[in-house]
């Protein structure tokens, strides 16, 4: 296989991840009621949510 298609489907991969990121993150979003700042997945010191355990721990799209 050519490095070109190597990158091309590289690229590909990491478009479907990164889609697959944001999904989680939306699911997240609109299905926790207590998606603020008292939400068990903020990290205070990140100032982030971690959307990835949210969406494990919720069942995800089940």
């Amino acid at each position: 296989m050519s490095d070109t298609r190597l990158d091309i489907e590289r690229d590909k991969m990491a478009e479907y991840a990164q889609a697959m990121k944001f999904a989680r993150q939306d699911y997240c979003e609109k299905t926790c009621e207590e998606h603020n700042e008292k939400c068990p997945y903020y990290d205070p010191e990140e100032e982030c949510w971690d959307y990835d355990e949210c969406f494990r721990d919720s069942g995800g799209w089940e």
